[in-house]
């Protein structure tokens, strides 16, 4: 978009993946916390003001402008996706649990590719904005997630291990 070679459009958004790691690894304990509601809407709402910022970004912004947006969606994105996979396999006896986890993901990767190409498709069909507008739905749709998870998950849930005092990390790394 700013017209950057590819190695330093590629070095330009690593302060995503720099918020996101940390987010996520923290993301246990304030579920624990706050309950999953509460963090997924949370991360959810960071992802879509993350967006909306980087909607703004065109060749002649200023970095700082792309690194406004790509810090709370790395924070958000680290929020939401891991109270979600805890909900998902939690709420299944222990013998599913990897067969819930394993269809998590491959609805995550079937779901990016399908966003990636209908997003893609109406952006390119209909706007002559072109990413700026795909951006924006994005932001929307992230919003209307956010609403989903508040009405939908149920407000006092907790990791169960958590619940117990015990974290989803081995000794060795706590």
């Amino acid at each position: 978009m700013r017209g950057d070679s590819p190695l330093a459009a590629a070095l330009a958004v690593l302060p995503l993946s720099a918020a996101m790691m940390p987010t996520a690894r923290i993301t246990p304990r304030l579920t624990a916390r706050f309950g999953a509601r509460t963090v997924s809407v949370a991360g959810l709402v960071l992802v879509a003001a993350g967006l909306t910022v980087i909607s703004r970004v065109g060749t002649t912004s200023p970095y700082w402008l792309l690194l406004a947006g790509l810090i709370p969606l790395g924070i958000g994105m680290g929020a939401a996706m891991t109270p979600a996979t805890a909900a998902i396999t939690e709420g299944l006896p222990a013998a599913q649990q990897g067969v819930g986890s394993a269809l998590n993901d491959l609805s995550r990767e079937v779901g990016g590719a399908l966003g990636i190409a209908v997003i893609g498709s109406i952006v390119t069909a209909a706007f002559t904005d072109g990413i700026h507008t795909g951006l924006l739905y994005a932001s929307g749709a992230a919003i209307i997630a956010a609403i989903t998870v508040a009405v939908l998950l149920p407000g006092g849930l907790r990791s169960r291990r958590a619940a117990r005092g015990q974290t989803d990390l081995a000794p060795a790394t706590r």
